[in-house]
């Protein structure tokens, strides 16, 4: 999406955590307007669980959201943005990886999640390192 893209796409910063994963904040800001993705459970219904794009934690104002409830991270890809449209395979949302592997263990993610979940999840990181390196090494050319 040619409006909302530029807002979301990039990369984040963990910033704190809300309905029990973790949040965070893009490393710059949108018109000097923060950009944070989090989490929100079921709590208002299974259509607004998910992982969400705003300006606040929990806001009215959203610019995009993915429905995946099981990911203990943001995922990379696959977000509807603007959030009520399909999604689109341009936003791309990286979190930094050595602080949501911190983050996780902190919270004891690693204890509560059976084996196939968190080997889907490494993989998943894996896969998001190297797409990252990937970027940097297209952006070097």
């Amino acid at each position: 999406h040619d409006v909302v893209g530029p807002i979301i796409r990039g990369d984040y910063a963990l910033a704190g955590s809300n309905h029990g994963k973790p949040a965070y904040k893009k490393d710059t800001t949108a018109n000097g307007v923060a950009v944070l993705v989090y989490y929100w459970d079921e709590r208002d219904g299974a259509s607004g669980a998910g992982w969400w794009i705003g300006p606040q934690v929990g806001g009215n104002m959203v610019w995009g959201h993915h429905p995946d409830r099981t990911s203990a991270t943001p995922p990379l890809s696959g977000w509807q943005a603007p959030h009520s449209t399909p999604a689109d395979p341009s936003i791309v949302v990286t979190v930094a990886t050595g602080q949501q592997q911190a983050w996780q263990q902190q919270q004891g993610w690693q204890q509560q999640q059976n084996p196939a979940m968190m080997q889907q999840q490494q993989m998943a990181m894996m896969q998001q390192q190297q797409q990252m390196q990937m970027q940097q090494q297209a952006a070097m050319q």
